[in-house]
């Protein structure tokens, strides 16, 4: 299942938790549906993440004590 955006007010607390909850009740209950249908990575998409983060860390600098990889 995947989530959908919509125009709704983000500071509607009451609509947030809603649709929350109706994901959450619909999501399948092992690895595959916590992580939104990303239990398995091809190797493309791990090699685009680790270059991703790679750039990433050269720009932060000294912040990237506070990233965790």
């Amino acid at each position: 299942m995947a989530l959908t955006h919509s125009k709704s007010d983000p500071d509607n607390a009451e609509d947030f938790y809603r649709k929350a909850e109706e994901y959450w009740s619909n999501a399948s209950r092992d690895i595959d549906g916590m992580l939104g249908g990303f239990a398995h990575l091809h190797s493309p998409d791990i090699r685009a993440s680790k270059t991703f983060i790679k750039k990433l860390k050269a720009k932060v600098g000294t912040w990237n004590r506070y990233l965790i990889f």
